[in-house]
């Protein structure tokens, strides 16, 4: 079995950026703090940012498969 560094760093990287994106997505729709003030404004900014991510899911999902490949 061949080993491409380049290829195993690119994977690596792509991982770390899908990670990173579901965490941000997880505290966003979580209100990103314990406390109530950051629950105050974060609830209608999650309401508005839960359908955007709704409609570019499709989108994301597309240019993954794209760049897979």
């Amino acid at each position: 079995m061949y080993i491409n560094p380049y290829l195993e760093d690119r994977l690596a990287d792509q991982r770390i950026k899908e990670v990173l994106s579901v965490v941000k997505q997880d505290c966003l729709l979580r209100a990103g703090g314990s406390s109530s003030g950051a629950q105050k404004w974060s609830f209608p900014f999650g309401l508005f940012l839960l359908p955007l991510m709704i409609i570019m899911a499709p989108f994301q999902l597309g240019i993954y498969l794209v760049r897979r490949h």
